[in-house]
């Protein structure tokens, strides 16, 4: 059966070189034709290209693929295409905040004993605001670093404004979501990751996991449980949920169903350490951070 709804009839024909201009155009016509309301922090982002350098934008798209598998070769080679983005435009903000994600990602799955990766992770998270300070995704990135610098206040006000540059940035929500968690808001996070999943149903593993977090921190064990599982369906390797749902089944004193997930800790990385993740916590609370601490010892790790 036919739809009555009309959707799109436009052509366009240009060069491949000039994709960012098409772009440009398409947009706007769309924003034209939906008679959409756009913020003053949204209407100049509409169309605009992140960088007049196509291979600086395909390493860049190509970067971010494999930034979302959370994986320590995926990571390399995310970092490698970062960097190659950055050194064909230096001025490509999205490149350098995505770089600092690396670090965070190297940090947070001791990946390496680095001593300066906080340090790179801010100076990413910088460098794309002196570019453009309005810049959503450098703003998740300088919040991050702040949770991990335990300066819980500066990360909640980086992520209020990634979302108040761009309303309808769904990554935003998720990040300010996983900051709220870490501050001990759990409660005030669910219903920011939730409409991140309605702004973005396509979303990555990452989305389940800040909302797995959440429930873990509220003590909804079993709906944590659930959620995690799902996390680890799509990608086997995640180790952080694999963390969490050890943690989990500690928690109710299902330790048989708990052990299997901390031996799946110690192979994705063999030097997992506990006393390092406790030293390292993002937690405003301690009691999460001990809480945490005491369950994953249970499980079996050390």
């Amino acid at each position: 059966m036919k739809s009555k709804f009309h959707l799109w009839a436009e052509r366009y024909d240009r060069q491949l070189d000039d994709i960012f201009a098409v772009q440009d155009e398409v947009i706007q016509q769309i924003v034209a034709a939906l008679t959409v309301q756009l913020t003053a922090g949204e209407r100049p982002r509409v169309g605009g290209a992140p960088t007049e350098n196509l291979q600086a934008y395909d390493a860049f798209v190509r970067g971010r693929e494999q930034y979302v598998r959370r994986d320590r070769a995926a990571n390399t080679q995310a970092r490698e295409l970062f960097e190659q983005a950055i050194s064909l435009d230096e001025n490509y903000a999205q490149a350098h905040a995505f770089l600092g994600r690396t670090y965070l990602m190297e940090l947070v799955n001791q990946w390496s004993n680095t001593p300066d990766l906080l340090d790179k992770l801010f100076e990413h998270g910088r460098q794309p605001l002196a570019l453009d300070d309005a810049q959503p995704t450098a703003y998740e990135t300088l919040a991050f670093g702040h949770v991990a610098r335990q300066e819980h206040d500066q990360a909640i006000e980086a992520a209020r404004k990634a979302v108040q540059f761009d309303p309808n940035f769904a990554d935003g929500y998720i990040s300010l979501g996983e900051v709220l968690n870490f501050s001990g808001q759990p409660a005030d996070a669910i219903p920011l990751i939730e409409h991140a999943t309605r702004l973005n149903p396509r979303y990555t593993p990452n989305y389940l996991w800040a909302l797995g977090q959440a429930h873990r921190l509220l003590q909804n064990y079993d709906q944590a449980i659930a959620i995690f599982r799902r996390v680890i369906t799509r990608n086997p390797d995640h180790l952080i949920a694999h963390l969490m749902l050890c943690s989990c089944y500690v928690e109710i004193d299902r330790l048989d169903e708990a052990k299997p997930h901390g031996a799946e800790v110690l192979r994705i990385n063999p030097d997992y350490s506990v006393a390092v993740s406790d030293r390292r916590s993002p937690y405003k609370n301690r009691e999460d951070t001990e809480r945490q601490t005491n369950s994953l010892c249970r499980g079996g790790l050390s």
